[in-house]
């Protein structure tokens, strides 16, 4: 048998899990002290070279291309 939802109790809900979903959003946001995130990690100098000749890499034939 299914439960018939009445208007008036349709809409409390939808405005509490939409409040429920902000408030999860809020929380997860904060930060959590002086730690650096997770993900975080301090690029080399060799590391920034590498990454500026691979950029170079895949952008300079279409440079040349785009000349002729």
């Amino acid at each position: 048998m299914r439960m018939k939802w009445d208007m008036s109790l349709k809409k409390p809900l939808a405005v509490g899990a939409i409040c429920l979903v902000l408030a999860a959003q809020y929380v997860l946001a904060q930060n959590l002290g002086q730690n650096p995130p997770l993900c975080h990690s301090e690029r080399s100098e060799e590391s920034r070279s590498e990454t500026k000749e691979l950029l170079r890499f895949l952008v300079a034939p279409h440079l040349r291309d785009s000349s002729e």
